[in-house]
C-alpha cells in the first residue's frame, strides 16, 4: 500500500495505522515520490491527499493507476469542500476526509472488501 501526503503527521499516522493492521506500507511525500515508488514496486492500494503541495494528487493517482491498473485508489482531504468531491473524483475511487480516524479507514476498506474489489 503507497499512502501519499505532505502532510507527515498525517502521512505517518495513517501509515502506522495501516501497518498496526499488517499492511506493507510505503510512504511518500510527493507525486514524483510517490511515482519513483509504484514504478519500482506497483502497490495494490494507493491512499493519497488531492490538495499535494505541488501538484493535484487526482493527477498522482491516474498517473499511478497507469501504471498498475488493478490498483484501488483512495483519496483524502482536509479541505470541506473536497467533501462534495465525490462527484469530481474518477470512477472506482473512494474519499476519506482529514482528519479520519480508525473508523473511516474501517469503514473504507471494508466497502472495498465488501465490493469484492480489495484482499487480504
Amino acid at each position: 500500500m503507497l499512502v501519499v501526503d505532505d502532510e507527515e503527521l498525517h502521512l505517518r499516522a495513517v501509515g502506522r495505522q495501516l501497518q498496526e493492521w499488517g499492511a506493507l506500507v510505503l510512504l511518500a511525500v510527493d507525486g514524483h515520490g510517490a511515482r519513483r515508488q509504484a514504478a519500482q514496486r506497483p502497490p495494490d492500494y494507493l491512499i493519497v491527499d488531492i490538495h499535494l503541495e505541488r501538484e493535484d494528487g487526482r493527477d498522482v493517482g491516474r498517473a499511478i493507476q497507469a501504471m498498475a491498473p488493478t490498483c484501488r485508489v483512495i483519496a483524502c482531504s482536509g479541505d470541506a469542500s473536497v467533501l462534495l468531491a465525490d462527484l469530481a473524483l474518477p470512477a472506482g475511487w473512494e474519499f476519506v476526509p482529514k482528519p479520519s480516524d480508525k473508523c473511516d479507514w474501517c469503514e473504507v476498506l471494508g466497502r472495498m472488501l465488501a465490493n469484492g474489489r480489495a484482499s487480504c
